[in-house]
């Protein structure tokens, strides 16, 4: 009916979480089970990116195991779809270090501020992986100017700053700012709370049966702990 979220009702969570629903029904078909449907097809790629980050990092095999692991995840799959982003973000982020292209850093700042749309706090915890992976390679190059190094970085902050700025004009335009703060401020620790992950289990190291979800549940403690 054109209502608006923070202006016409409360919201907890970030606009795109809220039309996420909408978007689902443009695409699936008006239903009570179109959303879901969108979500676990956007949660299927995501196997598929651990396994090509995976390559970058370990043996095919090896990489192979994860990803088939993550099928069998014990949670309700279709919550984490925005998992998704962030996770193609930094594909595309490590590729860059090889291919040097600007294209695929702009396009990876633009999907983790989209990602930032969904959840705000897994935006910023990639964000902070990536001022890593940035401080890294500025340390192996003794030569590099540090002027120069962040220069090849603006791309990323540009594409990330870009759905970003979307969201900051709708706000304003809207005149729901305040709201938007406040109702992020006060429910962004609620939902972290409530779908992240705990950490595993150190009994975890032990195999309890020989099934996915327990292979995994190893797999998941033995890097954790490592």
């Amino acid at each position: 009916e054109g209502d608006i979220p923070y202006k016409n009702f409360y919201s907890p969570l970030p606009p795109l979480d809220t039309y996420w629903g909408a978007i689902a029904f443009k695409i699936v078909g008006v239903s009570i089970i179109s959303p879901r449907i969108l979500s676990s097809l956007t949660f299927s790629f995501l196997p598929t990116l651990i396994y090509k980050l995976g390559l970058k990092v370990m043996p095919k095999n090896y990489a192979l195991l994860p990803s088939l692991l993550i099928i069998f995840l014990d949670v309700n799959i279709e919550r984490l779809y925005f998992y998704t982003f962030f996770f193609l973000s930094l594909l595309l982020f490590l590729n860059f270090q090889q291919t040097k292209k600007k294209a695929t850093l702009t396009f990876s700042g633009v999907i983790c501020g989209i990602g930032f749309l969904v959840r705000p706090d897994i935006a910023i915890a990639f964000s902070l992986g990536y001022f890593v992976i940035y401080t890294i390679t500025l340390t192996q190059k003794t030569k590099t100017n540090l002027l120069s190094h962040t220069k090849k970085y603006l791309p990323f902050v540009f594409g990330l700053f870009l759905p970003i700025g979307c969201l900051a004009l709708w706000l304003a335009v809207n005149n729901i700012f305040s709201q938007y703060i406040s109702n992020t401020l006060k429910s962004t620790y609620e939902v972290t709370k409530l779908y992240s992950l705990s950490p595993p289990r150190i009994l975890d190291l032990i195999p309890t049966s020989i099934n996915p979800l327990s292979i995994l549940n190893w797999f998941t403690a033995f890097t954790y702990y490592l």
